[in-house]
């Protein structure tokens, strides 16, 4: 798996196991999130974050970011980002993860991009060309 390779330390707040256990999730990411890999801290923030807007998953990683002093957080969310970067954290998405640990061998940028849209992942056509653009250059 490319994640402890690529970060090091991996830490999910129980919300977003939480999030990808939902009936609405793949199949993949609801096993994942009931049997996670070794490497995969799950944590409970002392606070969550309050935003408006902001979902329990996004207020509890925002939250983890800040109080283990994060080097990034990932975050798809919009608003959830946008917080995050008020709160003077780095954030990276889905996308940015796929094309760097293809950049590093360590995974098929198309490939696991099928994957991802076989899911309930959404993104718009305009992102996904742009990433692709930029992994092209």
């Amino acid at each position: 798996m490319c994640c402890p390779r690529c970060f090091g330390r991996v830490i999910v707040p129980r919300a977003v196991i939480a999030e990808l256990g939902n009936h609405h999730a793949a199949t993949a990411v609801r096993d994942f999130a009931s049997d996670p890999p070794p490497w995969l801290e799950i944590a409970v923030p002392n606070a969550p974050v309050a935003a408006p807007g902001i979902d329990p998953g996004e207020s509890e990683a925002i939250a983890v970011a800040l109080e283990f002093g994060a080097d990034s957080l990932i975050i798809d969310d919009r608003r959830g980002r946008e917080e995050a970067k008020r709160r003077g954290l780095a954030v990276a998405g889905t996308l940015s993860v796929i094309s760097d640990a293809a950049g590093a061998g360590l995974l098929d940028f198309d490939a696991a991009i099928t994957a991802l849209l076989e899911s309930n992942f959404r993104v718009s056509v305009e992102v996904l060309s742009a990433i692709r653009r930029m992994r092209a250059r």
